[in-house]
């Protein structure tokens, strides 16, 4: 009972997360006949059961088997499992909802860590339990579920080991967090089993780190820096190894030339040539000599990143204009219309005008649109995106209140460079962004906009006091 009294709102939020995945999942698995294979995608799926067929071992170095280094082996290996032992996906499909409706405790945790209001941590949590983004990604067997649980696990225990940096260096040395470190570190290896996104942030980390040591002076950090990036980079290179055997090339995985060649520059001719994305991508596919986008493995990655550079070269201002899109569509986009897809409740969106044309109607057209959605599955696109376009505006208030004010603490300023790195790093992918790709961070978005809050609430009442002691 005392345990149930401890953690009864992580069991609310989690209840309620899972009640909703479960049922918006049996809905659309009726929607389906109940084909589960239908909700594999990326290849994942494919690469599980060639593993499963062929009797490959899911260990890494074996699954070398398989020549293609677009997608990392850490999915397929929670996937094969359930293959080999039902013949279905539903037992994973199961699985991953489990994973997503932890994804909001931890959201929850995190707040409480980084010093939140209760209030305000609850809220966080309850709102990742019900965000339409969360459950539509829950169903999919795409790597977006798992990836975010293990990266919301390492920046959480990133927190606890800040929390012990910041108390100083005799309080670091004496508690010697090796474990703690090394867990971090193992954690986000294993994030970057799910998915490539993170092969460069330990070393991101390690370089703060360094720099850290050598202002304050604590030579023993150095030897924490190393751990850290061994438990990183250790499980990765089973990974490493196979790469360089099958296709004698140093490398983790060519999804980045992948999406440069064949997200990204389609994107910048698409607003060039003022096309259409499709014809922009179909056209360009034709003038290199393919007829469809072709599977960039590491042993081509250079030549087809050297494509990919010569037009963003060439077109800096498209390019420029292309990531100002993707950032936009990157803090903004809601996911509300995939899962209204995946539950066939999407009739009638095309009758609307999309992104930001929407608000840009006549009064009285803004009006009639409103009046039609309110009574429509579709308001849910529009509460969403709202709700994400005001969260933006709220980020980018926070960040320069924050800045202008030195008002970063530890936590706030890990968070940021975080954030910052997967709007970046996302930039790669054109006009084929969506709400997707922000889903890692959500949660610490809406920390990091809290925070802000609580900065300038923190001033305000300063000055407050201080007006109140001279009068």
């Amino acid at each position: 009972m005392n345990v149930i009294r401890k953690y009864n709102i992580d069991i609310i939020i989690f209840l309620i997360a899972l009640f909703l995945r479960l049922v918006i999942f049996g809905m659309v698995a009726h929607n389906r006949d109940y084909n589960y294979e239908s909700f594999t995608a990326d290849g994942y799926y494919e690469v599980a059961v060639s593993m499963v067929k062929y009797h490959v071992s899911p260990n890494l170095a074996i699954l070398a088997s398989t020549p293609n280094s677009l997608r990392t082996p850490g999915l397929p290996i929670i996937i094969v499992p359930f293959i080999y032992f039902f013949n279905s996906v539903f037992g994973f499909i199961i699985l991953q909802i489990i994973i997503s409706s932890l994804i909001p405790v931890i959201s929850r945790r995190l707040a409480l860590a980084v010093n939140l209001p209760v209030i305000f941590s609850n809220l966080i949590g309850f709102f990742m339990a019900v965000d339409v983004l969360g459950i539509s990604l829950s169903m999919p067997i795409i790597t977006e579920t798992f990836f975010t649980f293990f990266l919301l696990l390492a920046v959480f225990y990133l927190v606890k080991l800040l929390r012990i940096i910041s108390l100083g260096r005799k309080f670091f040395t004496e508690n010697r967090p090796y474990g703690l470190v090394a867990l971090c570190g193992f954690l986000l290896g294993v994030a970057t089993l799910m998915r490539p996104t993170l092969i460069y942030f330990p070393l991101l980390m390690a370089m703060v780190w360094i720099i850290y040591s050598y202002k304050a002076k604590i030579k023993e950090f150095l030897k924490y820096t190393l751990v850290f990036l061994l438990a990183s980079y250790l499980i990765l290179t089973p990974w490493f190894y196979r790469n360089y055997k099958v296709f004698h090339v140093v490398g983790y995985s060519s999804i980045k030339e992948q999406v440069l060649y064949s997200t990204l520059v389609p994107s910048i001719l698409a607003i060039k040539n003022h096309q259409s994305y499709n014809q922009a991508q179909k056209e360009f596919f034709l003038a290199q000599g393919f007829n469809k986008s072709p599977d960039v493995n590491l042993d081509e990655a250079a030549w087809f990143k050297r494509q990919a550079i010569k037009v963003i070269y060439n077109n800096p201002v498209y390019f420029l204009e292309s990531a100002t899109i993707s950032l936009y569509t990157f803090f903004t986009h809601d996911g509300a219309l995939n899962l209204l897809s995946q539950l066939k409740l999407d009739n009638g969106y095309l009758n609307y005008p999309h992104g930001l044309s929407f608000f840009k109607q006549s009064f009285h057209g803004l009006i009639i649109s409103l009046a039609d959605l309110a009574g429509s599955p579709l308001a849910l696109v529009l509460l969403f995106r709202l709700f994400w376009i005001l969260t933006a505006v709220c980020f980018m208030m926070s960040l320069v209140y924050q800045a202008v004010k030195k008002g970063f603490n530890i936590y706030s300023g890990f968070f940021l460079v975080l954030i910052l790195y997967f709007a970046l790093t996302t930039i790669a992918n054109g006009l084929g962004v969506n709400a997707r790709f922000r889903y890692p961070v959500n949660a610490l978005i809406l920390i990091f906009v809290i925070q802000g809050w609580q900065a300038w609430l923190n001033e305000y009442r300063s000055k407050k006091l201080s007006v109140l002691e001279c009068s």
